[in-house]
C-alpha cells in the first residue's frame, strides 16, 4: 500500500536557511544509500524471494485471512503506517484508490468520497469509521492525529448490514496499539518546513501483571504554515494542536475482558479560499489575499468501555461510549478583499452517546454468527451569524442566520451467518434494520419542535469458493442506507432531506501467485444509488442540503502487492469509476452528467527496498499517485485538472533510535484541493483552497 502526498502551493518567498539545510540533508542521504548500499544490495537480491505474509483483518468481527473474506479490502500494519508517514484518515484515504477526502476551512469540516459516494458539508460520512470498536458519532470527530496505530483496515461496499446507516459506501476500522504486559515507553520528536515541531510519547505496562494493563499516548504539534497571505504577511494554515489518549485493560479472567478508553483532542488551525474569478477551477496563481485571518478549533472528548465476555455461545461483547465535540468558525466573507466589510461564525456543539451489544459465535465451526443491537443518541447543534465589520475588522452589528437544536435517536437490529456449503464454498447471509428520528427545534422562531423518521432494511448475500488456499472468488448483493435529515429552516432550501440508498452487485477474484510471492486482488462493481445528497450555499451564509434522485455508478477496483525479494516490495493500486445522473429534477437538466465530488481513476505505485548498513536496516520508500476526472459540481461546468503527486521516506533503524528523513510532495505539485463555483456559494466569484506545498523534514524516536 502507498503513501499518497500533500498537494502544494508554494509560498512567494525565498527558502529560508532551515530549509536549505533539510534539502542538503536528504541529497547527503541519498548518495549514502546510493553508495553505501551496494554490497547490502547485492547480498539481499542473492537470497531467494520469500512468500507473502497472510494478512489476518477482523471486519467481520472474526480474525480471518484477508484472501478469504468476500469483500474488497485494503489492510495497513503498524510497519505500513509508519513507513508511508500517515498520521489521520485523510492519509489513509491518500493510500487506496477510489477513496478521497478533502479537509476544508474549519477544524473538524471534512468531505470523504468512496466509489462515487461522497460527503456534503454538515452531513454524514459514506463510512462508517470505528476506532477500537466504537463508531465515531460526528463527522467532526474525523479530522484528528492517528497515532500509536496497530492497524488499519478499509472496508468497500455497503457494510450496513454490520456496521449500521452510514456504511452506505464502506467502512474505516482503526486499532490502536493495546497495552502491554511489558514495560514500553516511546518518545519521538519532529521538525518540518513551515516550522512544523511535533512531539510524540507512549508509556505502556502492567499494573497488576497478567491482570491490568495500562497504554498512554500523547501527541503534540505546532506548525507556522507554508501558505502565505499577502495581505496580513502571514501563513494562513498554522496547527496548533494537543492530543492524549489513554487506555486500562483488565483480564479477570480469560473469559472476562475490559476495555477502558479515553481521549481528548484540541485543534487550532486556519486557512482561507482564494477568489479564482470565474470559469478557472486550476488557477493555482492566485496568492491568498483576505484581509482578515480564518480561525477555527476544534475540542473532542471521548470514553468508551468495551466488555468482552466469553460463553459457550460465543463471544458476547458490549460497546458504550460516550463523546463531546465542539467547533468554532469564524472568517471573513469574500476571499478577495483585503479590507471586509462582512465575516461569519459557526458554532457546531454534539454530544452522543451509544451502546452496540453483539453475539459473536466462535469461528472454528460449520455455521458462524453474530447478532446485535445498536442504540444511538446524538444532540449535534448548529449556530451561524453574521457580522458587519468596521475599519478595524470589529464586529459591529450582528446578523443570526440559523440557531437549530438536533436531537437523532436512532436503534437498530442486525445479524449476520457465514455458511460453509461445502470445504470451498461459503455462503453469506446478513441484515440490518436502522430506525432513526430526527427532532430540530428553530431556536430563532420559539420552541416549537419538527420531527421526521426514517427507515430501512440493509440486506447482504455473498457466494465465495475458495479454489485454492489463499485465493478465492465472490459474488455479493448488498444495500446501504444513509439517514436523511433537516435543514435549518430558510427561504433557500426544503425542510427535510431524503435518505440515501444503494443497491450494490459486486463480483472479485482474490488470489496468489508466483509461489505466494504476487498478492492480486480485483473486484468490478455497479450501484444504483438514489437521493445522492447535495450542499449548496445560498447568499447571506445560508447552507442547505439537496437530492439527485437518481445516479448510477459501476467501476472496478484492482491492488497487487509483489514481494521481489526479502528486501524489495512493490504495491500498485488502481480504481475506475463511471458515474451518471439519471433523474435531477424530472426534467432533462443534468441528465447524463457525471456525479460530482468524486474522481473518475485512481492509480498508485509504490516501492520500498531495505539495506542492511553496519548491521542496521535502512529502508527507502517512494510513492507515486495519480488522480483525475473529479468535477466539483453537478453541472459539470468545472473539472479539476489530473493531480500527480509524490512521496519519499528513509527510515534507518538503529536498535533503541530511529531515524527518519521524508519529502511529502517532492515534486512540489500545485492544485486547487476544493474548488466550489460562485453558482453554489452564494457569492459573486468562483473560490479555490489552495493545496500545501512540498514539505520536507526528519524525525527521531527513541524506545526504551
Amino acid at each position: 500500500m502507498m503513501k499518497m502526498c500533500e498537494p502544494g502551493m508554494s509560498r512567494p518567498t525565498a527558502a529560508p536557511a532551515t530549509s536549505r539545510r533539510l534539502w542538503l540533508a536528504a541529497g547527503v542521504s541519498a548518495l549514502v544509500m546510493s553508495g553505501g548500499a551496494g554490497h547490502a544490495a547485492e547480498s539481499k537480491r542473492d537470497e531467494a524471494a520469500a512468500s507473502v505474509e497472510e494478512v489476518v483483518v477482523t471486519a467481520r468481527f472474526r480474525a480471518e485471512n484477508l484472501q478469504e473474506v468476500p469483500d474488497t479490502i485494503h489492510s495497513f500494519s503498524a510497519e505500513t503506517i509508519e513507513n508511508t508517514g500517515a498520521r489521520s484518515v485523510a492519509d489513509i484515504a491518500r493510500l487506496v484508490p477510489n477513496l478521497s477526502l478533502v479537509a476544508s476551512q474549519d477544524a473538524g469540516l471534512v468531505t470523504i468520497n468512496i466509489r462515487g459516494i461522497g460527503q456534503v458539508r454538515n452531513g454524514e460520512p459514506p463510512v462508517a469509521i470505528q476506532i477500537d470498536g466504537v463508531q465515531l458519532s460526528s463527522p467532526d470527530q474525523i479530522r484528528q492525529p492517528l497515532f500509536d496505530l496497530e492497524s488499519v483496515e478499509v472496508l468497500k461496499g455497503p457494510q450496513g448490514a454490520l456496521y449500521g446507516r452510514n456504511a452506505i459506501g464502506g467502512a474505516i476500522l482503526i486499532h490502536t496499539r493495546r497495552p502491554t504486559n511489558e514495560f514500553e515507553n516511546v518518545v519521538e520528536a519532529g521538525y518540518a518546513e513551515g516550522e512544523d515541531r511535533t512531539l510524540q510519547a507512549v508509556s505502556s505496562g502492567p499494573i497488576i501483571r497478567n491482570k491490568l494493563f495500562f497504554r498512554v499516548a500523547a501527541d503534540v504539534r505546532r506548525a507556522d504554515g507554508q501558505i502565505y497571505n499577502i495581505t496580513t504577511r502571514h501563513n494562513v494554515d498554522g496547527v496548533s494542536e494537543v492530543n492524549v489518549r489513554g487506555r486500562l485493560l483488565f483480564t479477570p479472567t480469560e473469559a472476562f475482558t475490559l476495555d477502558l478508553r479515553g481521549s481528548y483532542a484540541n485543534l487550532k488551525t486556519g486557512g482561507a479560499f482564494v477568489p479564482l474569478g470565474n470559469d478557472s477551477p486550476n488557477n493555482t496563481s492566485v496568492p491568498v489575499q483576505a484581509g482578515l485571518a480564518t480561525d477555527s478549533s476544534r475540542h473532542l472528548t471521548d470514553v468508551s468501555l468495551k466488555a468482552d465476555y466469553v460463553t459457550p455461545l460465543g463471544t458476547l461483547s458490549s460497546v458504550s461510549s460516550y463523546s463531546e465535540t465542539r467547533v468554532h468558525l469564524y472568517e471573513q466573507l469574500g476571499a478577495g478583499i483585503p479590507k471586509p466589510t462582512l465575516s461569519a461564525m459557526q458554532l457546531r456543539p454534539a454530544r452522543a452517546i451509544s451502546e452496540d451489544l453483539r453475539l459473536t459465535s466462535t469461528s472454528d465451526r460449520r455455521v458462524r454468527y453474530t447478532v446485535g443491537a445498536y442504540w444511538l443518541r446524538n444532540e449535534p447543534d448548529i449556530v451561524t451569524t453574521l457580522y458587519t465589520l468596521n475599519s478595524s475588522f470589529r464586529p459591529v452589528l450582528t446578523i443570526p442566520v440559523a440557531r437549530t437544536n438536533n436531537t437523532a435517536k436512532a436503534y437498530a437490529f442486525y445479524g449476520q451467518t457465514n455458511i460453509d456449503l461445502s470445504p470451498e464454498l461459503e455462503l453469506t447471509l446478513a441484515a440490518r434494520y436502522d430506525h432513526q428520528k430526527v427532532d430540530q427545534v428553530n431556536a430563532l422562531k420559539g420552541s416549537a419542535t419538527t420531527s421526521v423518521s426514517f427507515d430501512a432494511v440493509q440486506p447482504k448475500v455473498s457466494l465465495a469458493y475458495k479454489f485454492k488456499p489463499g485465493a478465492s472468488v465472490y459474488a455479493t448483493y448488498a444495500e446501504g442506507f444513509r439517514s436523511g435529515g433537516l435543514n435549518a429552516p430558510n427561504p433557500y432550501f426544503p425542510l427535510v432531506y431524503e435518505a440515501e440508498r444503494t443497491k450494490s452487485y459486486e463480483a472479485g477474484l482474490k488470489t496468489t501467485a508466483f509461489e505466494r510471492t504476487v498478492v492480486f486482488d480485483v473486484a468490478a462493481y455497479h450501484t444504483d444509488f438514489k437521493n445522492q445528497a447535495v450542499f449548496t450555499l445560498a447568499p447571506g451564509a445560508v447552507q442547505g442540503i439537496t437530492s439527485i434522485p437518481s445516479t448510477t455508478l459501476y467501476g472496478l477496483d484492482a491492488s497487487a502487492n509483489w514481494h521481489v525479494t526479502s528486501a524489495f516490495d512493490l504495491s500498485a493500486g488502481l480504481g475506475w469509476n463511471h458515474s451518471r445522473i439519471n433523474n435531477f429534477d424530472g426534467t432533462a437538466k443534468y441528465v447524463g452528467n457525471k456525479s460530482p465530488g468524486g474522481y473518475q481513476s485512481s492509480f498508485n505505485l509504490g516501492a520500498q527496498y531495505v539495506a542492511t548498513l553496519a548491521g542496521h536496516d535502512v529502508t527507502a520508500r517512494i510513492d507515486y499517485s495519480r488522480k483525475e476526472g473529479l468535477y466539483w459540481h453537478v453541472d459539470n461546468a468545472d473539472k479539476q485538472s489530473p493531480v500527480d503527486l509524490v512521496n519519499a521516506r528513509l527510515i534507518a533503524d538503529l536498535n533503541d533510535w530511529k531515524l527518519s528523513l521524508y519529502a511529502i510532495n517532492l515534486l512540489d505539485e500545485k492544485h486547487i484541493e476544493e474548488f466550489c463555483a460562485k453558482e453554489f456559494c452564494g457569492g459573486v466569484q468562483d473560490l479555490g483552497w489552495p493545496s500545501r506545498p512540498r514539505q520536507v523534514g526528519v524525525s527521531a524516536r527513541y524506545t526504551f
